[in-house]
């Protein structure tokens, strides 16, 4: 049986109004999960600006669970970041107990060192560039005092940042903490604005807390692909301050105001981007189903005007 106009009609409108339900129904975007309530975020850099060439580690936030041991963190990260290295660290002890860190994978030191004035002034005759030629860096390469340590602060709070009492087995990383794994040469860390003249020692730079910048540049990081990241001005300005092992306090701070300024224009180039997005989609998603109607419409005028005209 032959269906009538009307009801051909009516039935092919349905079956485009459905199709328009489901492309809704596509676009729209899935939730997303909740994160555990243990878990935590740090964020984690691991430096060399003794040696004047910026990080193995940039700043990169991680989400662990609350309390992860410390050397757990940077052995992980490590292991990501030369996984055909295994392991690209040499330690003593274990990594969950007695935990030290002696050497790290690293063939771009050898032929970059460019090391702060100073440190030359302290050390420069007695440095010992033939113990750095293999492709680790760690302890005694450079100067009988060198090798890693590590700070723990937060972005917070300007100054709390410390060389932890105890190894990094025995750190257990609370959520929003700064970890900066960082390479010494004089002083056991004077050359890292650690006081030691307990053991006559001093520190010998002046160089401010850069935690807060150091997370702001990890949001960043985690949030933007590295070639758009480079166009930014304040973001290569930002890490021209981190990377250099004399910046002082003020500059720290400029860097960071013009930082979260930046952060704030390319959010608001996001957002512009995300609803132009956004209506292009409405607008598809609405305008090929109502020009589908437009057509069965005009179909039917126009069949309507052939049977008149008969």
């Amino acid at each position: 049986m032959k269906l009538s106009k009307k009801r051909w009609l009516a039935g092919l409108m349905a079956v485009v109004m459905a199709g328009c339900m489901q492309i809704t129904a596509f676009a729209e975007a899935p939730e997303e999960s909740q994160p555990g309530e243990n878990e935590i975020t740090v964020c984690v850099t691991m430096e060399k600006l003794t040696l004047g060439q910026g990080y193995i580690i940039e700043p990169t936030l991680v989400k662990v669970p609350k309390g992860t041991q410390a050397s757990v963190v940077i052995t992980n990260l490590l292991q990501e970041k030369y996984p055909e290295v295994v392991p690209p660290y040499q330690h003593t002890g274990e990594i969950t107990s007695g935990f030290y860190l002696s050497q790290v994978y690293d063939p771009d030191h050898r032929d970059m060192a460019n090391i702060p004035q100073f440190l030359l002034d302290k050390v420069g005759a007695d440095l010992n560039y033939a113990d750095a030629e293999d492709e680790w860096l760690g302890e005694f390469d450079f100067y009988n005092m060198s090798g890693w340590m590590y700070t723990i602060g937060t972005a917070e709070e300007t100054g709390d940042a410390t060389f932890p009492p105890v190894g990094a087995a025995d750190w257990h990383l609370n959520d929003g903490e700064v970890m900066r794994w960082q390479y010494t040469i004089y002083g056991y860390g004077s050359d890292l604005n650690a006081d030691n003249s307990e053991w006559g020692s001093e520190s010998l730079v002046n160089v401010g807390d850069k935690d807060a910048l150091i997370w702001q540049v990890a949001e960043l990081n985690a949030a933007m692909p590295r070639e758009e990241l480079q166009t930014i001005e304040a973001y290569t300005n930002a890490m021209a301050v981190l990377t250099d092992a004399t910046s002082e306090q003020a500059r720290i701070d400029e860097a960071l105001t013009a930082l979260q300024e930046g952060i704030s224009s390319y959010e608001a180039q996001k957002a512009a981007k995300e609803q132009k997005d956004h209506n292009l989609k409405v607008a598809t998603t609405v305008g090929i189903p109502v020009l589908i109607i437009l057509i069965i419409i005009l179909i039917v005028v126009m069949m309507r005007k052939k049977k008149a005209a008969k």
